[in-house]
């Protein structure tokens, strides 16, 4: 379920509030969660927006996602992340769209995976001898990313470009 609303708070200024409602059954999940989301957006010119936003998510695994092949036998919890984006959208003229975006992610349960440490590219990896099991305990994206859009007559093209760091925060054994 999703609930959410917008107002314009003042001339050319809008804040929009929500709240998504995710339950999730079965052997190994973990219930209900409750996913606030708040955006702000300013129409500086009428060619310049510009938006912030902050919201969590969650997501259970599907079906295909239970790892068998590595020993696997229920599923895990869902994954919770927290998501901020602030953006600069610039429209030089009605076909033309350039938005810029500064991002971060940050995700305190990331799933456990199984790696190959010597051969990552292995063709079958689960009957490596090097196979092992990385549990991070919190992990961060962040990042700018932009991107072109333009559509006129009869041709249209997009084109994005990503710059991203992510970090992924281990416990190591001794």
């Amino acid at each position: 379920a999703h609930l959410a609303d917008r107002w314009e708070v003042a001339p050319r200024w809008y804040l929009e509030s929500g709240l998504r409602a995710d339950v999730h059954g079965g052997a190994g999940r973990d219930g209900a969660q409750l996913n606030p989301h708040l955006a702000l957006r300013w129409d500086a010119a009428p060619s310049v927006t510009l938006r912030g936003s902050w919201g969590r998510a969650s997501q259970a695994p599907e079906a295909h996602e239970l790892r068998v092949e590595d020993g696997e036998r229920q599923f895990g919890n869902a994954q919770r992340v927290q998501q901020s984006v602030l953006s600069l959208e610039l429209r030089p003229n009605p076909a033309t769209t350039l938005l810029l975006e500064l991002f971060e992610r940050r995700q305190p349960n990331p799933r456990l995976r199984f790696e190959n440490l010597l051969d990552p590219l292995r063709f079958v990896p689960e009957l490596a001898p090097d196979r092992t099991l990385v549990a991070p305990l919190s992990s961060r994206v962040h990042g700018l990313e932009a991107s072109l859009r333009h559509e006129s007559g009869a041709w249209s093209f997009r084109g994005a470009y990503t710059l991203a760091r992510a970090v992924d925060r281990m416990r190591i054994a001794n």
